[in-house]
């Protein structure tokens, strides 16, 4: 029985592994920068592929499977961790208020009339 309810899963954003404010503090002081840390999109991928059979079959069944990774994408090919000097993460997974507004503009068309 079909219900006409919209199924949306977002893949996980892109998780550093690391604790991010301390790592960000460290290399700060150090002067590296910031922007070079975080997960290349080949560490991210292998990561996340045992999860791929589980998002193609659901899209095969009607889901719209949503990936917000690239929102995180750096022009140097990583994962960013810092956005205009905001951290983007609050531990080594969980985003910031600064990190859940990249995704705004991915949820926007969902929320929006019909």
């Amino acid at each position: 029985m079909k219900s006409g309810a919209r199924v949306y899963v977002l893949k996980d954003v892109p998780k550093p592994g690391f604790d991010v404010p301390r790592i960000a503090a460290l290399n700060a002081l150090r002067g590296v920068d910031l922007e070079a840390l975080g997960l290349t999109k080949e560490q991210h991928q292998q990561s996340e592929a045992a999860l791929e059979p589980t998002f193609g079959e659901l899209a095969r069944m009607g889901a719209t499977v949503m990936d917000a990774a690239d929102i995180f994408l750096t022009p140097q090919g990583n994962y960013r961790i810092i956005k205009d000097g905001k951290l983007l993460y609050f531990d080594s997974n969980h985003l910031t208020l600064e990190g859940a507004d990249l995704l705004v503009p991915l949820f926007r068309p969902l929320f929006q009339a019909q």
